[in-house]
């Protein structure tokens, strides 16, 4: 009985010595698990190294209470890193039936998590300080925290940093490292980085106006299936910016965009076949496009969709 034992406590003390190592490898190579990568492995090494004899006799020559409080010790690293993460879960299943509502805790959950370096919740916490879910908006604490996150190497939080930067939330406004984050998070392929950077070109963006890099970027996010920056790239063709207008490859675009389901685009496309503009004039089809625009679409674009859809009943 008792050389089973010594066996299952050998397998199971080189099996929380492998996942250790196994995890401290990780830490070097998934940067966006922060400490917890690291402090999960160190405490499985401190568990399971106590429960290899060879290990154990080494541990206990200084003083012989060593082997005891080095798995103490492991088991308050992995349980605390535990209780990050299921507070993380928590906080961020709340943040999410939330939507963009209020969820009181929500930052005392995912805290935690974002603190030992976890990329996402760092990027989860600037949401909820953005949106002001537990209390009051807070952009300077939005920005801090998404930073975090983009450093750790999470795209979304590359790509909102972006967006902070170019707009000016939560600090200083800075085309030039707008454009680096919104690349980085382009190469990492979140295809929307791609209309950040044409907007960063376009008249009012953070970066000298430039219709050429603007269209480039417009076209490579609309190659990648991104509806804005095939909407965008519609109004260059529609008005000749940087390109040859055309109405008929203007009037694709925005159809393809509308199939998205962008309401800016379902504007579009209506008052094109009001007009006959890149397409057969088709008012069935107008008011179609126009009724479908007003679904989760802003107060401008409803305002346009019912302008357009009086004309048609004068028709």
């Amino acid at each position: 009985m008792t050389s089973i034992k010594s066996f299952l406590a050998l397998a199971a003390g080189a099996i929380l010595v492998a996942t250790g190592l196994f995890l401290l490898w990780l830490s070097f190579k998934a940067p966006e698990w922060g400490a917890v990568s690291l402090l999960t492995g160190i405490g499985m090494l401190l568990i399971g190294a106590p429960c290899i004899p060879w290990l154990r006799e080494r541990i206990a020559r200084p003083a012989r209470m060593l082997p005891t409080a080095a798995t103490a010790l492991g088991l308050v690293l992995v349980g605390a890193t535990t209780a990050a993460l299921i507070a993380l879960g928590v906080g961020e299943n709340r943040r999410i039936a939330a939507r963009n509502d209020a969820a009181p805790g929500v930052i005392a959950s995912i805290r935690p998590a974002a603190l030992l370096g976890v990329g996402e919740a760092a990027h989860h916490l600037g949401l909820a300080h953005f949106l002001g879910q537990d209390g009051p908006q807070d952009l300077f604490a939005a920005r801090y925290w998404t930073m975090r996150a983009a450093q750790a190497g999470n795209a979304g939080a590359q790509l909102d940093l972006a967006r902070m930067y170019a707009r000016g939330l939560g600090g200083p406004a800075d085309g030039k490292l707008a454009l680096a984050w919104a690349e980085k998070a382009a190469a990492q392929g979140i295809s929307a980085a791609y209309t950040t950077i044409g907007t960063l070109y376009s008249p009012g963006g953070a970066l000298p106006e430039d219709h050429q890099k603007a269209n480039a970027a417009f076209m490579k996010g609309s190659d990648l299936g991104e509806p804005e920056a095939m909407f965008n790239l519609g109004l260059a063709y529609e008005y000749g910016t940087g390109v040859t207008k055309d109405p008929g490859r203007a009037f694709q675009l925005y159809l393809a965009a509308a199939e998205l389901g962008l309401p800016d685009a379902k504007l579009n496309v209506g008052v094109a076949y009001m007009n006959g503009q890149g397409v057969t004039a088709d008012l069935r089809k107008a008011q179609m496009w126009l009724e479908a625009s007003k679904a989760r679409a802003s107060a401008e674009v409803r305002k346009l969709a019912n302008q357009n859809l009086a004309i048609l009943e004068e028709q």
